[in-house]
């Protein structure tokens, strides 16, 4: 509502986020000397909504996140409504805009002519901790010059240093150092159109604070020092480049940004910084958005989320990829500042104390957060007092009135306003702090789903409708470790399942353990299958069930020659690998551990019998023992050091649901023919051994299809007699082979 006794006191309205969508109401702003008019995510579709404001003196708008930014032309409209405004959003309407469309035709893009300083300019700098004329500050808030800063610091801090303390300061607004020099003492750039920053700067009193020392070194400003001219940097021009060869197949890939930034000249992003990602994401809305999918932001630094709202422009977005970054919840960042000198009620620092408690935020219970509280009062001084919190149950709702709570930088969930209402349904965070900040799974799920309501997978796992979790298949604790862990898994089994299986012993330390243990099911008929078991269970070494310590002792195998002896004697055994489930809990560099969960079956030594299934858990604890191996020297030679193993029978439900895939060979593979060549070379193999068809696919997968080396499996099987009668096809089989055994001669 509109109050006529405040009304002339009033120069701004900011009414973001509000669903706005009919202005009528504010129509009685139209006598007031407003200035500035933030209308930034509501819901006005159309510069027509805007009509009733028409004549207003306004000079800065603000619309971003509404659907009339996607209307052509709009600008132009709005112009018309508002013939004083200077700025609508983060665009320059006046001189500046003019020159800046010049210098981005196509015979001036990424113009870096250097700035020709012409004037000494005004100077603002602190002296006795009273900056000068500070309060004539705001006579810049529309000037399109070019601004000198220099920053001095004595030649104890380099370029890099001061960059990272300015986006640590300035997060919030647009500020970008152009045509940096540095020098002995102090460091020199040009900034322009940003006059919240260098307002922020002066009401710190132009110190700047470094990261890593916490010094406060002096800045100094020379404002108007130059005119912009045409030829000279565009941070928009620079932006824009950067999203060259960033969008492919409809994916928008912004990872390590900042590698990406350290390469444009003459002007210095941060890719951390909100306002530098957000007008990214702004600029690449407008080219990509309307077709856009995925957006990937992985190992950007990333300490809030803040530059997200500028996600409106991607209206089919539906996977968001943040991981590697620093996102946090803002309950648990480690210092929350309350500016507490505005409060009337606060007579004392206990008093302050008891307002920051009421005010702070509930934490997980191992979690203390520290709070600085510092007075502003005169009865306080530059006084501070720190206290830990514990944990607060609620806000009282009445002393928040009455006190400042300054938490613009923190980083926590409630940014996400700018995506409120999206179409995401993958999101990545794993790898940031927020990750661990929840008390559980379902605790983390639900903060997510309050920002992301259609969301669908989590982190790379599918989300049940109850909001938990789906079934994991697989644990590994790193991403480093999916290769090793891939390639470890699948060369054990392809040995194990082949007939080189004694070769495993070079996988085995020379000291190295094995122990096995057996849950079979009993029968009470000695059938085949009971027999075949009862051999396993020979060597199971339950210790639950085994009252011979002498007998505990022997059935620790020790050594790799006589693990190897061991393994050998098992029947030959196919493991179905889609029943994997494989845990990798500790990857390190001194030892890895991996648990692979299955089944496998053990082929029947004849057509007669038939191949029956087992389930397995198997642990390899895994070490290093030799370095610098291989050409480059670089390789590492890991070995087995200790195999414990577990058989058991399967469930009924159990059995149903293995070995029902058969994949194809995939095609990338030149040693693997296709299906109608696999036909073609059962057929001349079945021709020359005389095999049955069971048999020649034996010989044939176990020499990877090749024909030759399938013919010499065959030849040794014969010659050990270890094919029974029932695996040829006739009588013949004798005079076969001896004519293959001519051939090969």
């Amino acid at each position: 509502m509109y109050d006529s006794r405040y009304g002339r006191q009033v120069n701004a309205i900011k009414l973001t986020n509000n669903s706005i969508a009919h202005i009528s109401p504010l129509v009685a702003i139209k006598d007031l000397p407003i200035q500035t008019l933030d209308l930034k995510f509501n819901r006005i579709k159309h510069p027509a909504s805007l009509r009733p404001l028409k004549g207003c003196g306004i000079n800065e708008l603000y619309i971003e996140g509404n659907g009339i930014v996607d209307v052509p032309g709009y600008v132009d409209v709005l112009k018309e409504y508002f013939p004083n405004v200077l700025k609508i959003d983060s665009t320059f309407l006046g001189s500046l805009a003019r020159k800046q469309t010049q210098v981005s035709a196509p015979a001036r893009i990424g113009g870096d002519d250097e700035v020709e300083v012409t004037s000494a300019g005004e100077i603002y700098s602190c002296v006795n901790g009273i900056v000068e004329d500070a309060n004539t500050f705001k006579k810049f808030k529309f000037n399109t010059k070019w601004h000198m800063v220099v920053v001095v610091h004595d030649g104890r801090y380099d370029k890099g240093e001061v960059l990272d303390a300015l986006a640590t300061m300035l997060d919030g607004f647009d500020f970008y150092p152009c045509y940096y020099k540095t020098y002995s003492k102090q460091d020199e750039f040009f900034v322009i159109n940003c006059y919240e920053a260098l307002a922020h700067l002066v009401q710190a009193k132009l110190a700047l604070r470094m990261k890593n020392t916490n010094e406060l070194i002096s800045v100094v400003l020379k404002m108007n020092v130059a005119d912009f001219k045409e030829g000279q940097v565009v941070v928009e021009e620079k932006l824009n480049n950067c999203l060259v060869d960033r969008f492919n197949d409809r994916c928008l890939d912004l990872c390590s940004l900042q590698q990406h930034l350290d390469k444009i000249k003459f002007v210095d992003f941060t890719a951390r910084s909100t306002r530098t990602l957000s007008r990214i994401l702004s600029i690449a809305g407008k080219k990509f958005g309307p077709v856009c999918l995925v957006i990937r932001l992985r190992n950007n630094g990333l300490k809030n989320l803040q530059a997200l709202s500028a996600l409106f422009g991607f209206p089919k977005l539906m996977s968001l990829d943040l991981r590697y970054n620093e996102v946090r919840f803002g309950a648990l960042y480690s210092k929350i500042i309350f500016a507490l000198g505005n409060c009337p009620t606060s007579g004392t620092i206990q008093r302050q104390i008891a307002l920051v408690k009421q005010l702070t935020l509930a934490a997980p219970a191992p979690v203390a957060t520290q709070l600085e509280v510092i007075g502003g009062g005169a009865h306080l001084g530059a006084r501070k007092q720190r206290i830990a919190t514990g944990r607060v149950a609620r806000v009282d709702a009445v002393l928040a009135r009455s006190v400042h709570v300054a938490l613009a930088k923190l980083s926590t969930f409630d940014d996400l306003q700018g995506v409120m209402k999206n179409k995401i349904k993958e999101l990545f965070l794993d790898n940031n702090p927020v990750c661990n900040a929840a008390a559980s799974t379902i605790d983390y799920i639900r903060h997510v789903r309050n920002h992301f309501s259609s969301i669908e997978r989590l982190d790379g796992m599918p989300l049940l409708e109850s909001g938990n979790v789906n079934f994991a298949q697989n644990y590994i604790c790193t991403p480093e470790a999916y290769k090793f862990t891939e390639s470890f898994v699948k060369h054990y089994y392809t040995i194990y399942d082949s007939f080189q299986r004694s070769s495993l012993r070079d996988l085995y330390h020379a000291k190295a353990q094995f122990s096995m243990t057996c849950n079979f099911g009993q029968s009470k008929t000695m059938d085949s299958h009971q027999v075949r078991l009862n051999a396993y269970q020979g060597k199971s070494r339950n210790l639950l069930k085994i009252a011979n310590v002498d007998r505990i002792i022997s059935s620790l195998v020790v050594g790799n020659e006589r693990i190897a002896n061991v393994l050998v004697s098992f029947p030959k055994t196919e493991h179905d690998f889609y029943s994997f489930r494989v845990d990798t809990p500790i990857f390190r560099p001194e030892c890895v551990v991996i648990t692979v969960h299955g089944a496998f079956k053990e082929m029947a030594n004849s057509l007669l019998s038939d191949d029956f299934v087992l389930g397995f858990t198997r642990t390899f604890y895994i070490q290093p023992c030799a370095k610098g191996l291989g050409i480059f020297e670089r390789a590492i030679e890991f070995k087995i050091f200790n195999d414990v193993f577990h058989m058991y029978t399967l469930s009924t439900y159990g059995r149903d649901q293995v070995f029902k895939h058969h994949d194809e060979p995939e095609q990338s593979d030149p040693f693997v023919p296709h299906s109608e060549e696999r036909e073609n070379t059962i057929i001349v193999f079945q021709e020359l051994t005389r095999l049955t068809r069971k048999w020649c696919m034996r010989c044939l997968e176990e020499s990877s299809w090749n024909l030759k080396v399938a013919l010499n499996i065959f030849l040794k099987l014969y010659e050990e007699d270890r094919i029974p009668e029932s695996g040829f096809d006739s009588a013949t089989a004798a005079a076969a082979a001896a004519s293959t055994q001519t051939q090969k001669r």
